[in-house]
């Protein structure tokens, strides 16, 4: 019964989500606005999750821990439910199809575990983290589908991936029994303070390169929502892929800090994975194509 209704809690939104797919009601972009608003809704209720639970990442039901692959089935559900199909029903349906696609999503969180039992502080617990996570990424979904507020648009999509790269992938290591999280006192081994300055350098790369994106673009680092034009001041000017590099000594650096070498590994998986699927990853690779700029700009700078 328990894998049926995790089955459930996954496939019914989908299967919502995929249809909107398949009716071709919606342009690529709002498709992409949609995608962002299930990542950042996963994102944010999986860290209110964690708050709730004292920062484990755990629940726990009838005595019985339970890790992150159990609140799969719910987050994972509820976010594509109040991510991508309250974000399209929304903008095809109007208020009808925001209330069907919040009444689902009630059904869903009945299905909680912090909702188990009855209890109205749990069921007031599950419906703040409802409105916690939904009301933000909503605004970004809305937001990314127009090109509007890239100030917020930017800030908001740079939260939720530094949380997958600093948290949730770390967090996946660590949660197999892979190493640790680094307490107050451990960070403050003169090798590990070495390495969390060391760290400032690349967020620090990341964060200009973005900034450039948005100020000067009108985009984000998103490969779905890149910016209007070419970019090529700032570290544009020194390197065409900051972020990627970036992100690459971030997550080596990450690694050194929490000293765990699978983490740090994690580096090279990440520029393994930029080289492969290099035009996907270069938010200005779009740009570049209609861009008479673009070749020569490739050629005078370092990749």
């Amino acid at each position: 019964m328990a894998d049926f209704l995790g089955a459930i809690l996954i496939l019914v939104p989908a299967g919502l989500w995929v249809g909107s797919i398949a009716t071709d009601f919606f342009s690529r972009r709002s498709q992409a606005a949609a995608l962002l608003a299930t990542i950042g809704h996963a994102v944010a209720a999986l860290a209110i999750y964690a708050i709730v639970t004292n920062g484990t990442g755990a629940l726990v039901t009838d005595g019985e821990p339970r890790f992150l692959q159990v609140l799969l089935n719910l987050v994972l559900g509820q976010a594509i439910l109040f991510g991508a199909v309250l974000h399209l029903f929304g903008k095809r349906l109007g208020l009808p199809g925001r209330t069907l696609a919040g009444l689902i999503g009630l059904l869903l969180l009945s299905f909680s575990p912090l909702v188990s039992g009855g209890d109205l502080i749990r069921l007031a617990t599950a419906l703040l983290i409802w409105s916690m996570a939904t009301v933000p990424t909503l605004l970004l979904a809305a937001w990314t589908d127009v090109r509007d507020s890239i100030v917020a648009r930017s800030l908001m999509q740079n939260t939720i991936w530094a949380a997958i790269l600093l948290w949730l992938m770390p967090g996946a290591v660590i949660a197999n029994g892979l190493g640790q999280w680094s307490t107050p006192d451990q960070l403050q081994d003169w090798p590990r303070v070495v390495s969390i300055a060391a760290l400032l350098l690349p967020i620090g790369l990341i964060s200009v390169a973005l900034g450039e994106f948005a100020v000067r673009g009108n985009g984000t680092g998103f490969p779905f929502d890149p910016p209007e034009k070419l970019v090529t001041t700032g570290v544009y000017a020194l390197v065409s892929n900051p972020m990627q590099l970036g992100i690459c000594s971030m997550m080596a650096v990450w690694g050194l800090v929490l000293q765990n070498p699978l983490i740090t590994a994690m580096a090279g998986v990440a520029f393994f994975l930029f080289v492969v699927f290099k035009n996907v990853c270069n938010g200005s690779f779009a740009i570049g194509r209609r861009d008479p700029e673009w070749c020569s700009y490739q050629d005078a700078v370092p990749r």
